[in-house]
């Protein structure tokens, strides 16, 4: 028997090319590639291989999600962040990295000081996980978001698990080329915040243009990604106008913003899972946003949820990129791989058709976040990263639950589930 071939009969193949289902598939892997994908094959499985037979199950390529914080919190509370102790964070995060591969998150786009260390654990098989394309912390200004400035500013800098502050050309060269050495493959940056400063409005730009072009040259020279925060219209025009290449968030774009991303090829992320929740679950008042709708009726949150929904149906219309982010930062209210399908979910309550957002949680975050790479199809000479299912989530995507998981696979190893339940070596299933 070939025991770095294994064959998998009879499934329904949902590869990530549109709204492409092939019935009673054959899929065949060895080691880490996809040697096969496509209809049932006699003259393929007669070499002895492990079988798997799959009959009413439905196997879809491994999620992606762009963006989340592998940092070790628990808490939302913004002063835990910086409060709780270094080391505690770190193990945490070992456990949060186990629980996206669980619910068969098998790629991500990481900002967090722990991500560069999380990757070679993974890659080195010390601990199970996604695949990892680290951005480090990212970088943010003095006194703004992330910067609160009722605690100490040394205990900001110091354990800040997502955020390195940078000021001025100088400062920024150095923390890109910092974040660089460490080992981080793109950058994230803010171009707005959030409220957390005292004195900070959701609508402030972050970094002037000046300072946007430059963190887009340093990037260039690595030929790595540049994603930035933007919940505002303001920082968003900047960020277009630099040639960014993913908005993060994006609740407020007007249709120049549009046609500028469609133009330069910049996606949008929309964390619509969060974003459409975030005031009633963590509390605050919406911004008054420079583009308003009068004609919403409803109190101050539902208002601002209709905003950002409307936000994104509009991108959808003007043919804005879109890539599935979650923005999972901690266990209290976005717990670890859960959010990740949920965002996909809320994709479609927002405008996506089912296989329209599972191609924006794989193939098109792929595109994305790991350029070049055959990886988010599954599909011949691809890397053999996928989740097999009990039921068919393009016919009903509120299936996408960890309970209906049979198995994650991550560069052809099993990661997850039980698959043995289904492995059959009968000859009699070839003839």
């Amino acid at each position: 028997m070939d025991t770095d071939k294994t064959i998998y009969l009879g499934g329904n193949l949902i590869t990530g090319e549109k709204n492409k289902i092939i019935r009673d598939s054959l899929l065949i892997t060895s080691k880490d590639k996809i040697l096969y994908a496509g209809v049932f094959k006699k003259d393929l499985v007669k070499e002895p291989a492990k079988r798997y037979y799959l009959k009413e199950c439905y196997i879809i390529p491994g999620i992606i999600d762009c963006h989340l914080h592998l940092c070790g919190l628990l808490k939302a509370d913004p002063d835990s962040w910086v409060q709780e102790e270094l080391l505690k964070r770190s193990m945490i995060s070992v456990k949060q990295a186990e629980e996206l591969i669980e619910h068969g998150v098998t790629s991500v786009c990481d900002v967090s000081k722990n991500g560069v260390f999380l990757k070679k654990m993974i890659n080195s098989g010390l601990i199970k996980g996604p695949r990892i394309s680290p951005c480090g912390p990212g970088l943010v200004r003095t006194g703004g978001f992330l910067d609160p400035s009722h605690l100490p500013e040394a205990m900001n800098r110091e354990n800040h698990p997502w955020a390195v502050f940078a000021d001025g050309e100088e400062e920024i060269r150095r923390g890109l080329r910092n974040s660089f050495r460490q080992g981080s493959d793109h950058i994230k940056t803010w171009a707005t915040g959030l409220g957390l400063s005292c004195r900070e409005r959701d609508r402030d730009q972050y970094y002037s243009q000046k300072e946007l072009d430059l963190i887009l040259e340093e990037a260039r020279y690595l030929n790595s990604k540049v994603f930035v925060h933007c919940e505002s219209l303001y920082g968003t025009k900047a960020a277009v106008e630099a040639g960014v290449d993913g908005i993060i968030h994006g609740e407020e774009l007007d249709e120049d913003c549009m046609k500028g991303m469609v133009s330069k090829g910049i996606s949008l992320v929309p964390t619509l899972n969060l974003t459409l929740e975030w005031y009633a679950k963590y509390g605050g008042t919406p911004p008054r946003r420079v583009k308003r709708d009068s004609g919403i009726l409803g109190n101050e949150i539902e208002r601002e949820r209709e905003i950002v929904k409307r936000n994104f149906q509009e991108a959808l219309d003007q043919g804005v990129n879109i890539a599935m982010g979650s923005d999972t930062f901690c266990k209290e209210i976005t717990p670890f791989g859960q959010f990740s399908l949920e965002e996909i979910k809320t994709m479609t309550e927002c405008g996506l058709r089912p296989y329209e957002a599972l191609e924006a949680a794989t193939v098109k975050a792929a595109e994305l976040i790991f350029p070049g790479r055959k990886i988010g199809l599954i599909k011949e000479d691809y890397i053999a990263d996928f989740v097999i299912l009990k039921r068919n989530p393009v016919e009903d995507i509120q299936v996408l639950e960890k309970k209906n998981i049979v198995a994650v696979i991550k560069e052809g190893e099993l990661q997850a589930g039980k698959i043995d339940l289904f492995l059959n070596n009968d000859k009699e299933i070839m003839q």
